[in-house]
């Protein structure tokens, strides 16, 4: 088969069970995702649809928000523990020629 006949076979070929799913689901998806304003993240839209008798496995809803390009609101700030400060002088870089030896010396034991 030439790559331009396989093109078109794939073309022809119906829709697998699995896209049709998909296809419904995304719909339900943006549905729920749609009726609190766009806050829903991937679980809460997971259990509405179970609350409606959609039995859908999370990470499902997962990949097809993705391909939705949906996604919940995070809410609040992100804590940073840490915050460099830019003036302050780098600590060198680690090299071998400075290091301690690693492993048995030839005594049998670390100096």
């Amino acid at each position: 088969m030439h790559p331009e006949s396989a093109y078109y076979a794939r073309k022809k070929r119906p829709k697998s069970a699995r896209r049709l799913r998909d296809e419904q689901l995304m719909r339900l998806i943006e549905h729920v995702h749609a009726e609190p304003g766009g806050t829903y993240g991937v679980r809460r839209i997971t259990r509405a649809l179970r609350r409606k008798g959609v039995f859908a496995a999370r990470r499902t809803v997962e990949r097809l928000m993705g391909e939705l390009g949906l996604e919940g609101v995070i809410r609040g700030q992100r804590r940073r523990t840490t915050v460099p400060e830019p003036s302050a002088p780098r600590p060198p870089a680690w090299s071998t020629a400075t290091s301690p030896p690693r492993g048995r010396t030839s005594c049998g034991w670390r100096t």
